[in-house]
């Protein structure tokens, strides 16, 4: 089982989600934690060095991994815009 971190920057965008979304991102963080490998989860972003999950149709979780530690970092939250820092 995964561990969390969690960035600044992920929890207060993840309090601006309404409750459905808020919903979402917590199925998708037991999905990751149950996981073997939960970079499989994701698509790498390169220019970021980050894992993206995508939820909803326009929503992104933004991850690293630390397998030394069994951590999961959790970078950001939000719609496409917000989660790669475009706002």
């Amino acid at each position: 089982m995964w561990k969390f971190e969690y960035s600044i920057t992920f929890v207060k965008r993840y309090r601006k989600l309404d409750h459905t979304m808020q919903n979402r991102v917590k199925t998708a963080l037991t999905e990751l934690s149950a996981l073997d490998d939960p970079r499989l989860a994701g698509v790498f972003k390169q220019s970021m060095k980050v894992f993206a999950y995508e939820f909803g149709r326009n929503y992104r979780l933004l991850y690293a991994v630390r397998f030394e530690d069994k951590v999961i970092e959790l970078i950001r939250v939000g719609d496409h815009k917000l989660a790669y820092g475009k706002d």
